[in-house]
């Protein structure tokens, strides 16, 4: 397992300088709605590890590589964003979970036609980046600044105060955090209300905006 980010391979598997990677990425953010830029010290600062993005840019890193967040940091070894190398890393890492015959090597397998193959590991990684997805998606919905279409409306001091407290929480904690505001939707949707129309159109209101299908956040 890599002992250090892969924001520097990644890079110059584009063939972008620290630059011209800065200039590309932040376009990037502007085109999905950030209004965040970042300079190439920066990005070398992040390379030779001597700072850490914060949650937030993570997960624009990871979608600009298209690759899972646990990835790009060197948590896990194994890109399941790529579904063929997956499959792969998993036949290498378990001989005898599906044995070839004689004189049949990996090489020889088209992973293109195969069912993607996970070990628990990777799947608990998913999960941790599910989870980071669903937890930026909240901090969104409820601390971006005040605006006409906002929800709710937070003073500035106070803002400030909960996204110091946002950037302390660890991936324990941002679990936690996800769990409970899901079941909390759930007990709303159970519960009894005076307005039950009014609490459930309001409800339908926010999965339409910000729900998928899937049941994840948009």
């Amino acid at each position: 397992m890599s002992s250090h980010n892969r924001i520097k391979e990644l890079r110059n598997k584009k063939g972008l300088s620290q630059k011209e990677f800065a200039k590309a990425f932040n376009e990037f953010m502007k085109n999905s709605g950030s209004k965040k830029t970042v300079s190439y010290a920066t990005i070398s600062r992040w390379e030779r590890g001597e700072n850490e993005p914060k949650l937030e840019i993570w997960l624009k890193l990871s979608d600009f590589f298209d690759v899972p967040v646990s990835y790009l940091q060197g948590l896990s070894d194994h890109n399941y964003n790529d579904r063929e190398a997956a499959t792969r890393a998993f036949l290498e890492r378990n001989p005898d979970f599906v044995p070839l015959p004689d004189g049949v090597s990996l090489d020889d397998v088209d992973f293109s036609k195969s069912v993607e193959l996970t070990d628990a590991s990777d799947i608990d990684l998913q999960m941790r980046d599910s989870y980071l997805k669903q937890f930026q998606k909240l901090v969104t919905v409820f601390l971006s600044k005040s605006s006409s279409d906002n929800w709710i409306a937070i003073r500035e001091d106070q803002r400030k105060k909960m996204i110091k407290i946002v950037n302390s929480l660890d991936d324990k904690k941002i679990d936690e955090v996800v769990n409970y505001v899901s079941m909390a939707f759930y007990m709303l949707l159970d519960g009894d209300s005076n307005d039950k129309n009014s609490l459930k159109k309001a409800i339908d209101d926010f999965c339409l905006k910000y729900i998928t299908d899937e049941g994840g956040f948009n």
